[in-house]
């Protein structure tokens, strides 16, 4: 039975049915994405110089309850797992930095230090993990809902780094998200 379980594995890994963590995409839409300047270009570039992204995770949080007999352990709220990070590849005249700084620019007035409507600074996040071979289809998608960019990383910067490039990563506050495929 076990060479059998060890054969069907290797078919699987070399017969390529496995998803791989470098087949990913990165979308973002929405309100909030537009009127931070999200023109077509800039989405495909922001998708294509992504290198770091996670599929986020879920949890319950629960509380014992006893009515009669042993004490079970009772969900009662679902729990998103904090923020999304992602990281980009920086391009030669920052893009990356100043659509996320536009973007955060639209929640937040500085003259009078009121933040603007929710609904007009928030959009969407699709994260999809792809199949090598031809038909590259997406295998498993999520879409993130009432996203919007909490923080802006830090830009490193430093004589003794010669041979790296520029990256930066953005955090993302998120209400929900839910499978899309």
């Amino acid at each position: 039975m076990s060479s059998l379980q060890l054969s069907s594995s290797i078919t699987e890994i070399w017969g390529r049915k496995i998803l791989r963590k470098n087949r990913y995409g990165v979308s973002f839409y929405g309100k909030g994405v537009e009127a931070a300047g999200g023109t077509q270009p800039i989405l495909e570039m922001l998708m294509r110089n992504c290198e770091v992204a996670s599929m986020i995770g879920t949890s319950f949080s629960s509380a014992p309850n006893r009515i009669h007999g042993p004490t079970r352990e009772m969900p009662y709220e679902k729990l998103y797992s904090g923020d999304l990070s992602l990281t980009f590849r920086e391009n030669h005249d920052a893009k990356v930095r100043r659509f996320f700084t536009k973007w955060q620019e639209l929640m937040y007035v500085t003259d009078s230090g009121n933040f603007n409507y929710y609904d007009d600074y928030i959009g969407n996040i699709e994260i999809h993990q792809y199949t090598d071979g031809e038909d590259e289809s997406s295998q498993y998608g999520i879409r993130l809902d009432e996203v919007y960019p909490k923080n802006i990383h830090e830009a490193t910067l430093g004589y003794a780094v010669n041979d790296s490039y520029q990256t930066q990563t953005v955090d993302f506050s998120f209400r929900s998200w839910e499978v899309v495929n």
